[in-house]
């Protein structure tokens, strides 16, 4: 473990594909910190040798559900056992919300109109308001 050195880690990822998302990158990178910090945290290392940078440049979302893989998709969470599943995987296919921000959902952040005003998101920062296109009714 003594013989791996931040200039052995970052010639590896001087190979790392260019084409790729820097996301795809920041994760690896992040992963192969999280490793070598948890040999520091049980001794094996003195410190971590991941130093290197992450990329930065634009994020891509590469591809979406088109509208028969959305029909399929929500058929499947009808199907599920849980009660929530479809009405969640509903409004976040129509929002964009993530998962955490549906669950601090509450009524009086729906209007009739269905905008919903994200007052408890993720972060601590004010979230925009999000529209579901009058979808939302039916849940409530």
């Amino acid at each position: 473990m003594d013989k791996i050195k931040s200039s052995l880690i970052e010639q590896s990822i001087i190979g790392f594909p260019e084409g790729k998302e820097v996301s795809y990158f920041n994760a690896h990178i992040k992963i192969v910190h999280r490793i070598f910090q948890y040999a520091v945290e049980i001794e094996l290392l003195d410190k971590n040798p991941v130093k290197v940078k992450r990329r930065k440049g634009e994020v891509i979302r590469k591809r979406f559900l088109n509208e028969e893989e959305r029909r399929i998709f929500l058929e499947g969470c009808k199907k599920s056992r849980s009660p929530y599943l479809y009405q969640m995987a509903y409004i976040s296919l129509q929002s964009s919300m993530r998962v955490g921000e549906i669950r601090k959902l509450r009524r009086e952040d729906i209007r009739d109109d269905c905008i919903i005003h994200i007052r408890r998101g993720l972060q601590k920062q004010k979230k925009p308001s999000r529209s579901l296109n009058g979808g939302l009714s039916r849940f409530f």
